[in-house]
């Protein structure tokens, strides 16, 4: 194929535009056509595919080309005639398929269609990846901010102008290189990540397991990364300079409010005497008066059976020993008051503790209400079985036994019998005090 007919080509196929092929030699014609010679289009003789209008005699007529073997179309040429006219031709269609060109030189633009003599035309290769500050780029990288080192991740994310996210791995190239495009959920995975981490070590540096408080790490991760605004560079920032003792703080002030209250709900300032009310010893109290009471009055009734006493001077005798009953009766109270004030002291110890506890409370310690309230209940079950030991240790006689002898000689006359009864008396507070454990240390 001659170079014409293969810039020719060039233009149609590989650029689509229209060359203007006038003035040039017409290339070989497939019927063996002659070729012409002259640049301006004349031709030496005729070919076999061509026309002419002038005659051979005065003057040579316009060969034609045919189409190549290539799909180009024949060139025609301008004829030169004899004196009394000018000749034109029109190129014959070329016999591979390739269009005639016309009588001014123009190429026409029928490609060529038979495979077998067709080029085959090489797909184009991509375009290179736009590039920093070149035009059609992503205009300025920006780094985004993950709170984790490059080391951990390999290299380092960028926001482009375009706003979309890009990873350069280390070492992968420099500054005018984009890198591998990646998705907003990958830059905000890696942001939790970064976060994450950072409250992990905070947790450590107090001692604490993080995992024991990743679950919450997690939620406030999550809210924070929530509320940021699209096309983001800087995930640092919404977590603040101390993101994970912040969340452990709040953590524990709410643990410290929330322990507080159940303590101080358990534990209210009145709840010893809850526990224990003021009737808690009034079953010990009636036991022990009355047990006195009916040891004196068994004395009297001896003597009045013996004769020591008449019904005047027991009659006496007996209003003396309900008066000291009364007595009697808020001289225990007075005591079971002290027993129960000195049980109500150790629950409101343990109230106190718990309470105490709740207050103080830090992330790490173990704060269970129960074990203060079992604590108070085996105390209290306990007291029920000390009560009444602890009172009657405090016990003194209620009850004088002389002095209702007085009384009942008093009222009924001076008898010869009065000595025998104080003896008697005497006795009977001597055993008693015996079986009380005093030993003879008298009367109170």
């Amino acid at each position: 194929m001659s170079v014409l007919n293969n810039e020719l080509w060039l233009c149609n196929v590989q650029y689509g535009i229209t060359c203007d092929g006038g003035g040039d030699a017409g290339g070989d014609g497939d019927s063996g056509g002659a070729t012409g010679s002259a640049a301006d289009g004349t031709a030496s003789e005729s070919s076999a595919d061509g026309t002419a209008s002038g005659a051979d005699s005065s003057g040579a007529a316009a060969a034609a080309a045919d189409g190549n073997t290539s799909g180009a179309e024949g060139a025609g040429a301008t004829g030169m005639g004899g004196p009394s006219a000018a000749a034109t031709a029109n190129g014959a269609q070329g016999a591979s398929g390739g269009q005639g060109g016309d009588a001014t030189g123009n190429v026409g633009h029928a490609p060529n269609t038979n495979p077998a003599t067709a080029a085959v035309v090489a797909p184009a290769a991509p375009p290179p990846p736009p590039t920093f500050g070149a035009p059609g780029s992503i205009g300025n990288l920006t780094p985004v901010d993950l709170m984790l080192a490059d080391s951990v991740l390999g290299g380092r994310y960028y926001r482009g102008d375009n706003n979309n996210y890009y990873f350069r791995g280390n070492g992968q190239g420099n500054d005018t290189q984009i890198g591998t495009p990646v998705s907003y959920d990958t830059i905000s995975g890696l942001a939790h990540q970064g976060a994450l981490a950072q409250a992990d070590q905070a947790a450590t540096a107090r001692n604490l397991n993080p995992a024991d408080f990743d679950g919450l790490f997690n939620t406030e991760i999550d809210k924070i990364l929530g509320a940021q605004p699209q096309f983001s560079t800087d995930f640092r920032a919404p977590f603040g300079p101390d993101f994970g003792n912040s969340v452990l703080d709040q953590e524990q002030a709410r643990r410290r409010a929330d322990y507080t209250q159940q303590a101080g709900k358990a534990f209210a300032p009145d709840f010893s005497k809850n526990a224990l009310p003021d009737t808690f010893d009034d079953n010990v109290i009636d036991q022990i008066l009355n047990e006195q009471f009916g040891q004196t009055k068994g004395l009297l009734d001896n003597q009045r059976a013996r004769g020591n006493l008449n019904d005047i001077g027991y009659n006496s005798g007996m209003n003396e020993l309900n008066n000291q009953k009364s007595a009697g009766f808020a001289k225990l109270q007075g005591i079971g008051g002290d027993v129960l004030n000195n049980y109500r002291n150790t629950l409101d110890q343990i109230g106190n503790e718990a309470n105490t506890r709740a207050g103080s409370y830090t992330l790490g310690q173990n704060f269970n209400l129960g074990d203060f309230q079992n604590r108070a209940n085996t105390a209290e079950s306990g007291f029920n079985n000390t009560l009444e030991g602890d009172i009657r240790s405090q016990t003194p006689q209620l009850f004088d036994a002389s002095s209702l002898i007085t009384r009942g000689g008093q009222a009924q006359g001076a008898q010869n019998n009065t000595r025998a009864l104080f003896q008697a008396l005497d006795q009977n507070a001597r055993r008693r005090d015996t079986q009380r454990g005093l030993g003879t240390e008298g009367v109170f």
